[in-house]
């Protein structure tokens, strides 16, 4: 006897927060390369802002970012699997698992007077903003993987239920482990701005 069912996980991880006074123009989602057994979805916003100074570019970001910040990627990360009841134990099916990302990002159309320096400047803050965002996108395609690994290794249970609160339990220890590193790397990184991500 086969009993299908579907269990979610998410975990959710800023690199800083999102203001609703943000204004999204643009969202791209792509299916990313996945790994093996796990599949990868980008999400990637952006939100205009206008100016032709260091000054106003900052003041702009400082109002319109996401959560008081200038940028976000967080994740989440999904499982499933069916059971299957046989020999008075439960087991797992295939498992499934997928891993979303979203970025947040701000997005700036130099004026046709914009002097060349600040767009050079800007240029390299938005590729070490990017930079570091990317990390954060490791860590979600990395727990995804771990996720996977840890389902995969459980042997069958006494039933169903004890399959799934033991399935549950390991892969939201992933989840606890990468959001651990995850706080070490905006530490380490000081979010971002020692991979070059302040500006100005």
């Amino acid at each position: 006897m086969k009993h299908r069912l579907f269990l979610l996980a998410c975990a959710a991880v800023f690199l800083a927060a999102c203001d609703s006074g943000a204004s999204t123009i643009r969202t791209t989602v792509v299916a990313a390369p996945s790994e093996p057994g796990i599949q990868v979805t980008i999400d990637t916003s952006h939100y205009t802002i206008g100016g032709s100074t260091e000054a106003e570019l900052r003041a702009e970001m400082n109002r319109r970012g996401p959560y008081g910040g200038d940028a976000y990627a967080r994740w989440f990360v999904h499982w499933s699997y069916p059971t299957e009841a046989v020999s008075n134990a439960c087991d797992t099916g295939p498992i499934e698992v997928s891993v979303s990302v979203e970025y947040m990002l701000p997005e700036w159309t130099p004026p046709v007077n914009a002097d060349r320096a600040l767009i050079d400047k800007w240029n390299r803050y938005v590729a070490a903003l990017q930079l570091h965002e990317d990390g954060h996108r490791d860590f979600g395609i990395g727990a995804a993987k771990d996720v996977l690994l840890a389902l995969g290794a459980l042997p069958p249970y006494p039933t169903c239920d004890d399959l799934n609160r033991a399935a549950n339990t390991a892969a939201n220890a992933v989840l606890d482990r990468y959001r651990v590193q995850e706080l070490a790397y905006d530490r380490t990184t000081s979010h971002g701005a020692t991979q070059g991500a302040r500006f100005p």
